[in-house]
């Protein structure tokens, strides 16, 4: 990793630490996501940059990491693996960046409209963390580099922009941080896989998905 790099992980640990509930800061994660490079402004018609790759990296090494809470309910739908080979193969070659973002938004309908029948959410959490990586492979992750605000907080944004590290974290520590019956050990121990292992290997020019 790079000095910068390994200064934001340093201080986004203490953080997590620190936090009543052992949350990390999607200020945070916009800072590890900047220090990787610039956002890539036109990733539907072009090559992903460097930058844009080892975000795509990290999304699908987070939303592989739960995919088995997926599989414990719906072990015969493997939409959310389909979409997370599609991201694989965007990383490399931008193709199929038009069908793509249409596979995902059909699955993303599916998931909002389940999220109402279904009383236990983290399966579909880990649905929606490998939806979010394969947005991630269209169109990168959402964030300025001139405004990083490290106290800006999940419940800052849009529902709609919450990211693939978010709901991954959701689904492993039995819901989001404001969800009372959430596991706060969980979420720390989350946070500090993500933030030790996934976003340095995420940086890597081979990465095996073995999570």
């Amino acid at each position: 990793m790079s000095r910068n790099l390994q200064h934001i992980v340093q201080d986004a640990l203490s953080a997590v630490h620190s936090h009543p509930h052992h949350d990390l800061n999607l200020g945070y994660r916009q800072a590890i996501w900047n220090a990787y490079g610039s956002h890539n402004d036109e990733p539907a018609t072009t090559k992903q940059t460097i930058a844009h790759q080892n975000r795509t990296r990290l999304a699908i090494l987070t939303a592989r990491s739960v995919l088995s809470i997926w599989d414990c309910t719906w072990q015969n739908n493997r939409t959310p693996h389909h979409l997370l080979r599609i991201a694989e193969h965007l990383i490399q070659r931008m193709d199929r960046a038009d069908t793509a973002r249409d596979e995902g938004e059909t699955f993303l309908t599916w998931l909002e409209s389940a999220m109402v029948l279904y009383e236990y959410k983290p399966p579909l959490y880990a649905g929606f963390s490998a939806v979010k990586a394969l947005f991630v492979a269209v169109e990168d992750e959402k964030f300025d580099s001139g405004a990083i605000d490290y106290q800006c907080t999940d419940a800052d944004i849009d529902p709609y922009d919450l990211d693939t590290s978010f709901f991954a974290c959701a689904a492993y520590a039995h819901g989001s941080v404001w969800e009372s019956e959430s596991d706060a050990a969980k979420r720390r121990d989350f946070w500090e896989w993500w933030l030790k292992h996934a976003v340095p290997k995420a940086q890597s020019a081979v990465v095996t998905y073995d999570c």
